[in-house]
């Protein structure tokens, strides 16, 4: 008879059982599969694995509250100022769901984010109701007077319930920007049909994929891949289902020819696809961005001028030059009030690497007053209060981005940091930056 583990060591295991199941979004009902239990056994014979229901009524409520508590520690000792992101969803069973995610920079300057609350919600979606369970989430965590900004999407319910909550609203750049492409799109959706056919074709029939398979391995392609297909609530995937098959353009041509798919891509049609792959993949760059990415808001006139640009090369191509104009339009009326909003103004010129590139000279100094007298406001008890909301202000406006790496071009006329005269301009705090 193996001797059974001890009652601490069966707890350590119960925990890192349980944590797997949370982390890997295994089902409970692991612990009641036959070669998983074996598999325990045969790492320790003298350990039995809890049942499914010790798992959801006793183990993981108690690792809930202890978890709870060690963040509720957490925030209320290291985040004196907390900015929130929500996201809502409908599940597969058509059920509402409604996330509240809070993000702090702690005492080592280091970026903490911890989900609040992920909630299922039956009630009509008013701004009303959102508001009153948004209230209900920030209360139940002590954060009333520390909300800095909210983040969203553009839906006027949300957008409605977080004016109401008197908190500053930041809208999503990424669903800001997926709004944009998705208009922009149309441009070719007719191309698009015809490779989201071709990539079908490929997905369905598994003769046809295997002489994809065999075309890439007598190229020497490594890896081999396969194609992909787009999701309409994604343009990213429009990017990547276009970069892909440009990428297996010869070994799909040839594997086209075997088979009985009668639609094909004419040269015009690669080379939209291809003009289309160049100008998204900027925008796809940005878009990727994991950290905090509100000063890189800036990157919105800069992709206006490069835009501009692109459409100089493609002079060729009326479909993209229409693409560019749609695309150039949707990015001014998604981003343009973006340059009039002083938070956005503050966070490029406290960006260490933007610093005060991205202003048009002769308004740095207006956004520097604005930093100084923000810097104040924060020394006192009651500032968040009094600038949870704010005005734009007029006459900010961001100026090119800089990075000659990301947009080619753009990196000319910018300012020198090692100018005296430049940082003589600045307030200390804002010298000290620069």
């Amino acid at each position: 008879m193996p001797k059974p583990v001890g009652a601490s060591r069966r707890k350590v295991i119960d925990q890192q059982v349980l944590r797997m199941i949370v982390k890997e979004y295994f089902p409970f009902s692991v612990v009641e599969d036959r070669k998983f239990i074996k598999l325990i056994g045969m790492l320790n014979s003298g350990y039995t694995l809890p049942s499914r229901k010790t798992l959801t009524t006793s183990l993981l409520p108690v690792m809930y509250n202890e978890v709870y508590e060690k963040v509720r520690n957490d925030i209320n000792s290291n985040a004196h100022y907390v900015s929130l992101t929500t996201d809502n969803w409908i599940s597969v069973k058509n059920e509402s769901y409604t996330a509240v995610t809070a993000h702090y920079i702690d005492k080592d300057c280091i970026l903490k984010t911890y989900l609040l609350s992920c909630f299922k919600y039956s009630e009509s979606h008013t701004r009303e109701n959102l508001k009153n369970e948004l209230v209900r989430v920030v209360t139940e965590w002590g954060l009333q007077n520390k909300i800095a900004a909210c983040t969203s999407g553009n839906a006027s319910n949300i957008t409605g319930a977080i004016a109401l909550c008197n908190w500053r609203h930041i809208g999503c750049f990424a669903h800001s920007l997926n709004l944009a492409f998705q208009h922009t799109l149309k441009e070719v959706q007719e191309i698009r049909d015809k490779v989201k056919g071709i990539v079908g074709h490929f997905k369905r029939s598994s003769q046809a994929a295997a002489k994809l398979k065999l075309r890439q391995e007598q190229l020497e392609y490594s890896p081999t891949l396969s194609v992909i297909q787009d999701v309409v609530t994604r343009w990213n995937s429009t990017y990547e289902m276009f970069e892909r098959i440009l990428h297996l353009k010869t070994p799909l041509l040839s594997a086209l020819a075997e088979t009985n798919y009668d639609v094909y891509l004419n040269s015009s049609d690669w080379q939209i696809i291809s003009n289309t792959c160049d100008i998204l993949k900027r925008f796809k760059e940005i878009s990727s961005e994991k950290s905090v990415s509100i000063s890189k808001v800036v990157l919105s006139k800069a992709l206006i001028n490069y835009c501009g640009q692109l459409k100089n090369k493609y002079t060729g191509s009326s479909v993209t030059t229409k693409f560019i104009d749609v695309l150039t339009s949707q990015v001014v009326s998604g981003f343009g009030p973006h340059e009039r909003n002083i938070l956005y103004a503050e966070a490029v010129i406290l960006d260490p690497r933007f610093k005060n590139h991205g202003f048009i000279e002769g308004k740095k100094s207006l956004v520097n007053k604005e930093v100084m007298a923000q810097r104040k406001k924060m020394s006192k008890p009651e500032a968040l209060r009094s600038i949870r909301r704010q005005n734009p202000i007029t006459n900010v406006s961001l100026g090119h981005f800089p990075n000659p790496d990301l947009i080619p071009g753009l990196g000319e006329g910018r300012e020198d940091l090692t100018s005296q005269s430049r940082r003589d301009n600045c307030p200390r705090p804002v010298k000290k930056s620069l």
